[in-house]
């Protein structure tokens, strides 16, 4: 039977699809075969609380312009609470962090969360190394400061799939570092750091050699934030599930 991808959620190796009309959710097997085909398709929508199927059946493209306009993600991504005013002072008036986040070759981002989910957050985007540096107790004070630093020190707004692949393996702490103590050098910023700010690391299992993969057909021996490592006849392959959100696929 084929299935529609929405989400990969890494943390929780949970995938979310549409099964025809109904739509549900499946946590992934250490051994599975997932293909893909080469369809596209909108999506849809999530509102919260249930996701929601395009009604205008668009094809090749992920998600069409009218579900992107009316999904949640834009509360979150550009405070845009067109349609979810419901909501608004509840998730402006929540407590925020700010991060650093490093991810190889130079490339650091400054990031927001919820402060709860600061460690859930880092994982899922795989940062190797990473800083909660800030807090504050409202949206509008948290993504200034992001805006603010990101355009002091040139830090990353984001860092995509295909660049964290080539960071792979030019690991160095002391880019982190250096990073880290430009802020603690340059007025304002330290007015606002937290107290004991700590350098931690995620530890990630990762082939010295691999080949992008299109589907998941093997036994898997890591997830890495949106990329999936896994081995098939004793070689080592990597597939971006991100990447295939609203492709069809089968598991076999």
């Amino acid at each position: 039977m084929t299935m529609h991808l929405v989400y990969f959620k890494p943390v929780d190796r949970e995938i979310g699809f549409w099964n025809e009309d109904h739509f549900d959710n499946l946590k992934l097997e250490d051994k599975i075969r997932m293909e893909f085909n080469s369809t596209l398709r909108c999506y849809g929508r999530f509102d919260g609380e249930e996701f929601h199927k395009c009604p205008n059946h668009a094809v090749n493209v992920k998600q069409c312009p009218f579900c992107r306009y009316n999904d949640i993600s834009k509360v979150y991504t550009r405070m845009d609470f067109t349609g979810y005013e419901h909501i608004q002072d509840e998730i402006v008036n929540r407590d925020y962090a700010v991060y650093l986040a490093y991810f190889g070759a130079g490339m650091v981002k400054c990031g927001v969360t919820r402060k709860e989910r600061v460690e859930t957050r880092l994982r899922e985007q795989a940062a190797v190394y990473w800083a909660e540096i800030m807090n504050f107790n409202n949206a509008g004070d948290a993504y200034e400061m992001e805006r603010l630093l990101q355009t002091t020190f040139g830090f990353r707004n984001a860092v995509r799939t295909s660049a964290k692949l080539k960071g792979l393996f030019s690991i160095k702490r002391e880019e982190f570092e250096s990073a880290l103590e430009k802020i603690k050098t340059s007025s304002p910023f330290p007015d606002f750091l937290i107290d004991d700010i700590k350098i931690r690391r995620n530890e990630f299992y990762t082939p010295s050699k691999f080949t992008l993969a299109e589907s998941l057909s093997g036994r898997i021996t890591e997830v890495r934030g949106n990329i999936v490592f896994f081995e098939k006849d004793s070689r080592s392959y990597a597939v971006d599930l991100n990447k295939k959100k609203g492709y069809e696929f089968e598991i076999r």
